[in-house]
């Protein structure tokens, strides 16, 4: 599952009243926010949960069922130019080691996506 900063070890310490919320989902083509990626799986009867949480890590299609789909928390940072760069696939995907080095430098614009020859 799709916790948003909790390990696995953390979450198992969790009782049944403090468990933490899991990772919203947000689809660009429908303007909507799924409280988790089986949500939307669910109301797309769609069966590849694996698939969705690529696509929203960045790490293949861009899209799910020709959507878009992102992390909500991701998506609300994003400046409307990010997000009309993304949906029309001109943003560019980087290795994590480009990412550390913009990063460090001030001028990381892009997403970080699994290529060959990536480090990820």
């Amino acid at each position: 599952m799709e916790w948003l900063g909790v390990t696995k070890i953390e979450l198992s310490k969790c009782d049944n009243y403090n468990v933490p919320p899991l990772r919203q989902l947000f689809c660009y083509e429908e303007n909507k926010i799924y409280n988790s990626v089986s949500e939307f799986a669910e109301a797309h009867n769609y069966k590849s949960n694996i698939h969705i949480y690529r696509a929203c890590n960045h790490v293949i299609d861009r899209t799910v069922m020709k959507m878009h789909v992102f992390w909500y928390d991701e998506y609300i940072k994003m400046n409307n130019e990010e997000v009309m760069s993304y949906v029309n696939n001109t943003a560019k995907i980087i290795t994590l080691s480009e990412y550390n080095r913009k990063k460090e430098d001030g001028k990381y614009h892009g997403f970080i996506g699994k290529n060959s020859g990536d480090d990820l």
